[in-house]
């Protein structure tokens, strides 16, 4: 995990929330942006004391769009 040095972490459930947490620790997640596909996910890692951003759609898509803004680059353009 620390070799890796993430960028970002996604993560898409609750229990997905609180196996990380417990994998890792929180103090391993404040170095890279957490995003939490939904707001229940986003409260489990609140609980955890691991603070997260949340994408207005909860889907791969959103979370796509969030990481490519925060990068500074054009989101990808929706598929048809």
């Amino acid at each position: 995990w620390r070799a890796a040095h993430a960028d970002a972490v996604v993560v898409a459930s609750p229990s997905a929330a609180r196996a990380l947490v417990h994998a890792v620790g929180a103090p391993a997640l404040a170095a890279p942006g957490v995003i939490a596909i939904g707001a229940t996910t986003a409260a489990a890692l609140a609980a955890l004391g691991v603070a997260a951003d949340v994408p207005e759609r909860a889907d791969f898509e959103g979370v796509a769009r969030r990481l490519a803004a925060a990068d500074g680059h054009a989101a990808p353009r929706p598929r048809a």
